[in-house]
């Protein structure tokens, strides 16, 4: 459960002042106050208690009693397009109780064609079981028996093609992390699960967004010479997306799926380095980027869109106040623990990343060096490795040589025991690191320049990393005039 500050800190300004204002209605003033005080961040429970000048006691019972009328609120507000048709499903007992049976059958059946139109499994369900007892002593009880039955196996599939989604987005994370092959033959054989487990539903809207959510990401995250199934090109399944989109627009699950597909081609155009489609997607994305972080991970691994915002060319181009400005709403406002490891270590991956981007280093080590207090790396080797490199160039960089050397002898020895891959990329950028330490020669420029060109082959595929950092002749410049 969320603690009442994340709450409060989580909350929009817009929702921040209709809150209050109702507070301010309800005459509560003491809990008005504690909201403020809660929202600015600027004092500890210690603190409040002596400002509010009450007891601990009653700060506790205050503390409560704001969360409960906040929980409220939320509740109240929650709210979305109501299909017309859906409010008559839920008076089928109405129908059913009031209407002669050919006149209930009739509306029963409309019912049913306009909901299969809809594709809503879970209402058809009871508009099935109506027609069981419509047809109760009719030679046609048989037919709705055996549909309703049907339907059941449909919404039992459906439940198992959302399992095999999120464990193909689980093994995706998990890969990312740590490059393991096992992962990587895990997601070859999820996918091909899918294929063969949606052969049956071709013609369901449902059953072809989920499919088509793992196709587009098993695409994207892989590089085509590693792909080991034969899947519908990316481009047709973004119009047949969006077709259906907009077809089912009033429906609450279509109509929010819309944003999830705006993150796909984001990442879609950011693979190919199609910049005008990408910053067209990115501006939509923007707008909802703590919505998406927050309520998107049951379909998404919504961390990977922080990363791929590094690649963007105003990465580097942002003033300090607006990196600022982002991270520290994100560090309120995105509700992300350690217990999710792959969305929590990109995350801070993200952070220490934005601030290398901008030049302030000492800030970028500060969330590395969290990071690696808060969680063991040792099921994830490539992120550590990743971690440790970064965290070497801004050592460097802040003229902290020892510590520098210290973590690139480091990650020497982490790479001497991998055993599935040599790495031959984090020895060339380690090899890099190591010149920009040695004592000045003639050829020190010349000799890094040359392995900066080769990381860059070298940093493809699977076993790519620090993909944010533009490894070329300015880079290496940088590193010598420390």
């Amino acid at each position: 459960m969320l603690d009442i500050k994340d709450l409060i800190l989580q909350l929009s300004d817009h929702d921040f002042a209709m809150f209050d204002q109702m507070l301010v209605e309800s005459k509560a003033e003491k809990s008005q106050r504690l909201l403020h005080y809660i929202r600015e961040n600027e004092m500890d429970d210690k603190q409040i208690i002596q400002a509010l000048e009450i007891n601990s006691t009653a700060f506790y019972t205050l503390r409560s009693r704001l969360n409960d009328k906040l929980q409220e609120y939320l509740l109240a507000k929650v709210q979305g397009p109501k299909l017309e048709i859906l409010e008559k499903v839920n008076n089928l007992d109405h129908i059913l109780f009031h209407y002669p049976q050919k006149q209930a059958t009739s509306i029963v059946e409309k019912l049913q064609e306009e909901l299969t139109r809809f594709d809503q499994p879970i209402y058809l369900l009871k508009i099935y079981s109506a027609l069981k007892k419509l047809h109760r002593n009719s030679n046609n009880e048989y037919q709705f028996s055996q549909f309703f039955n049907q339907h059941i196996t449909f919404i039992i599939d459906y439940d198992k093609n959302e399992d095999l989604l999120a464990e193909l987005l689980q093994a995706i994370g998990q890969h990312h992390l740590s490059r393991d092959p096992m992962q990587l033959m895990k997601l070859h054989l999820i996918m091909q699960q899918m294929e063969e487990h949606n052969a049956n539903y071709r013609d369901s809207a449902r059953f072809f967004i989920t499919r088509a959510i793992a196709c587009i990401y098993y695409q994207i995250y892989l590089p085509e010479d590693e792909q080991q199934l034969d899947l519908e090109p990316v481009e047709n399944l973004f119009n047949k997306a969006y077709d259906i989109i907009n077809q089912h627009r009033q429906d609450i699950f279509f109509g929010n799926l819309e944003l999830l597909f705006h993150y796909l081609s984001f990442e879609y155009y950011t693979k190919y380095g199609i910049r005008k489609k990408v910053q067209e997607y990115f501006t939509l994305l923007d707008e909802e980027l703590v919505r998406f972080l927050n309520s998107y991970s049951y379909y998404a691994i919504p961390s990977m869109l922080l990363l791929s915002m590094l690649r963007m060319p105003q990465a580097a181009e942002s003033s300090t106040e607006e990196v600022d400005e982002r991270n520290e709403r994100l560090l309120q406002q995105y509700d992300i623990t350690k217990d999710d490891p792959v969305n929590f270590i990109n995350f801070y991956m993200y952070l220490a990343g934005s601030y290398f981007n901008i030049g302030d280093h000492e800030k970028s080590n500060r969330y590395l060096n969290d990071l690696r207090n808060e969680l063991s790396f040792k099921p994830y080797p490539h992120a550590e490795l990743e971690l440790k490199l970064l965290m070497a160039t801004n050592y460097l960089l802040l003229k902290e040589y020892e510590l520098s050397n210290s973590l690139i002898k480091s990650v020497g020895r982490k790479l001497s025991n991998l055993e599935y891959y040599d790495y031959p990329n984090a020895k060339i950028y380690r090899r890099i690191l190591q010149q920009a330490l040695k004592t000045p020669t003639k050829d020190r420029r010349l000799k890094m320049i040359g392995l900066a060109h080769e990381f860059k082959m070298q940093n493809r595929g699977n076993f790519s990393m620090l993909n944010q950092l533009t490894v070329d002749d300015t880079f290496v410049t940088h590193l010598l005039e420390q």
